[in-house]
């Protein structure tokens, strides 16, 4: 996800996602006459992933995949305008921050051809 540094360290901010996409592909085939065809593709496309349960990287080669994380604890970690802020050393003073990851993402490709044969 990204990269922040935090005591000349540079910590991996990762977290689980879940994604919602929703994807159909239409096709139709409509012949004017035997000499001339129309033919219509479309295909629409939204996906929105939503990051959720953020941690740090702490030592990614562990055999114990849990180990491999540090997920931040509800007093850790605000949220505030789009911002996440971290306080890591419980001082009450934020040490770093992110933004927020998630995004939405529309695409509808078509396509119409007239044939003559």
């Amino acid at each position: 996800m990204s990269n922040v540094s935090y005591n000349n360290v540079t910590r991996t901010i990762v977290s689980e996602v879940k994604q919602r996409t929703i994807r159909f592909t239409a096709r139709v085939n409509y012949n004017i006459t035997p000499d001339l065809t129309l033919q219509y593709y479309g295909q629409p496309f939204i996906t929105r992933p939503d990051y959720q349960h953020f941690a740090y990287v702490k030592d990614r080669l562990n055999k114990v995949f849990n180990d491999r994380f540090h997920q931040f604890t509800p007093s850790q970690i605000s949220y505030s305008n789009g911002t996440y802020f971290i306080d890591e050393n419980f001082d009450g003073i934020t040490d770093y921050t992110f933004d927020k990851p998630d995004f939405n993402f529309v695409q509808f490709r078509s396509n119409l051809v007239m044939r003559w044969e």
